[in-house]
């Protein structure tokens, strides 16, 4: 809403006697007494009087004005509308204190509420290079276990199209198309994609990254696997998660197999709430994790205290699912479970509470 808008919605107006208001030369007003040949002229030559004065003070120096103003009868000054003051908006004027710091701003009409900006959610900012530098040292032996996990799990071959939702800087897509196969990687954030775009052309590896929203894919039968790890799927309210999955399972194929992989509720409802520590790369960092009973939802706060003295506070909120829970949401958009296991480094295996993740490999029915 502009700043007009807002104050005329507002109904802070000047009074009446303080707007000026013109009428057309057309309009006849009988009220008035007749005017006599005598008053007529004196009204002349009273107008011209004024004609000449006004054209003399055209010539006036500083100290003859200001002697004009002291013969002047004391009133209060006309208000004069200026761009940081007031606004003209037809034949009113819009009066708004200048001094800001009295000006209290004018209470909304009944009917509306006071707008607000919508604010970003934490995962459309937090990922960034500062958050990687946040994240324990991972090797490349463990990223090379993983992307073998996941080839196996979708049964993927040279040249199949997959999907990696989530991708961040692709170290997973990277290993999948050094085995031949073509990675389309679709994250939030640009600066994880930018950087993955560079290590894949420097590695020479063909990956399509499209930088995207999860909630708002438009894919239609065009892969033959995908993934989704590390709790990225969960971001979101209830309804919404839903539907990403009804949109992963329009973008495989009849027949096509997906991985995700999620933290295990019934896990962690025994270890937290907790406090951790650990250092990155350059910095420091101190999270504490709480667990929202109601939502199912894991509440994460960091601070982040780097070796150049910035200091981050990070705020972090998914939800988490226990196996019953995330089977019947995939089960309900269509999806058959096809294996179960407590972690990507141990298939097959899924040990219920004692398993920290739950790492599903589900199909599309042909």
């Amino acid at each position: 809403m502009s700043e007009e808008t807002r104050r005329a919605s507002s109904g802070v107006r000047v009074p009446d006697d303080e707007v000026r208001r013109e009428r057309s030369d057309d309009t006849v007003i009988d009220s008035t007494p007749p005017v006599t040949e005598e008053a007529a002229e004196a009204i002349a030559a009273s107008a011209a009087k004024a004609k000449e004065k006004r054209l003399q003070t055209l010539a006036l120096n500083e100290d003859d004005i200001e002697e004009l103003r002291s013969s002047l009868p004391d009133a209060a000054p006309t208000p004069i509308p200026k761009e940081e003051s007031g606004e003209v908006v037809g034949d009113e004027v819009m009066i708004e204190e200048v001094d800001k710091s009295k000006a209290k701003p004018p209470a909304p009409p009944p009917s509306q509420e006071p707008t607000k900006a919508a604010e970003k959610q934490w995962f459309e900012t937090i990922f960034d290079e500062d958050y990687l530098r946040t994240l324990p040292y991972l090797t490349p032996q463990v990223t090379k276990l993983e992307a073998d996990f996941v080839k196996t799990a979708l049964d993927a071959k040279v040249g199949s199209q997959i999907l990696d939702l989530g991708c961040g800087y692709g170290r997973h897509a990277m290993e999948l198309a050094a085995h031949g196969m073509h990675v389309v990687g679709l994250d939030l954030s640009l600066p994880l994609l930018l950087r993955g775009a560079d290590e894949a052309q420097r590695r020479g590896l063909n990956i399509h990254f499209v930088h995207g929203d999860m909630r708002e894919l438009a894919f239609d039968g065009q892969f033959d696997g995908g993934y989704c790890l590390f709790s990225t799927f969960g971001y979101f309210e209830d309804k919404v998660n839903k539907a990403c999955l009804q949109s992963i399972f329009d973008a495989l194929k009849p027949g096509a197999k997906f991985v995700f992989q999620i933290l295990n509720r019934d896990y962690l409802v025994s270890d937290l709430p907790s406090r951790v520590w650990w250092e990155g790369d350059s910095c420091v960092v101190l999270e504490e994790v709480e667990f929202n009973y109601f939502s199912s939802r894991v509440l994460s706060n960091r601070s982040v205290v780097f070796d150049d003295g910035r200091q981050l506070e990070q705020e972090i909120s998914f939800r988490v699912f226990s196996l019953h829970e995330i089977g019947n949401l995939l089960h309900d958009v269509g999806f058959r479970i096809t294996d179960i296991s407590g972690t990507m480094l141990t298939p097959g295996r899924f040990l219920g509470v004692y398993s920290r993740e739950i790492v599903l490999t589900v199909e599309r029915p042909e």
